[in-house]
């Protein structure tokens, strides 16, 4: 299942024995109630929803699920970020031996500026979580950014169990994104 109707024709095409369709995370409600074993969703497509359709994700990839069913997704990690925003990387320009690659560093931030400035409205920051305007696409996409800690607070709240696998997407201290398995309880 995929939100993007491009990729679900180009799936279809490749593989043409499987079946793909059409969807939105935030509304599975065409798609039975414990059906799944195991549900995932890929790349940290997960961030680019704002807060209460990411807690309807969960609660909805929770109702799909079977009892025992595993959930696994990757987030930004709240925690790699220093305080603020993404401002300060408009300017960065990358130096480059050609006359015109520096032209169309320079002439991007002024696409940057304008990009921020549309979108500045939509960011807000706690200490739990983040929405910011992110510079991947030239500062176009709001990414939702948590802490680990937030993070088994919402699959909790989801009704997932309390015991959830994490993994860090590098080796530094502190990762850019976090990986959670996550698994439905099963019904006692």
């Amino acid at each position: 299942m995929d939100f993007s109707h491009a990729m679900i024709e180009a799936c279809r095409n490749r593989y043409p024995s499987w079946e793909f369709r059409w969807g939105d995370a935030r509304d599975l409600s065409e798609l039975p109630a414990e059906s799944f074993n195991f549900v995932i969703f890929a790349f940290n497509g997960i961030d680019y929803v704002d807060h209460d359709d990411r807690c309807r994700i969960l609660r909805q990839v929770a109702r799909v699920l079977k009892p025992n069913g595993v959930f696994l997704f990757s987030s930004h990690n709240l925690g790699c970020l220093p305080c603020g925003t993404f401002l300060r990387w408009i300017f960065r320009v990358e130096i480059s031996p050609r006359p015109l690659r520096i032209a169309r560093a320079f002439a991007r931030i002024g696409l940057r500026l304008w990009n921020y400035g549309r979108n500045a409205y939509r960011q807000h920051r706690n200490d739990n979580c983040a929405i910011l305007i992110d510079p991947a696409h030239e500062f176009t996409l709001t990414t939702y950014y948590i802490t680990l800690d937030e993070q088994r607070r919402q699959l909790i709240d989801a009704e997932f169990s309390s015991e959830i696998e994490v993994e860090a997407d590098d080796n530094s201290s502190v990762p850019y994104a976090l990986y959670y398995a996550a698994r439905k309880p099963t019904v006692d």
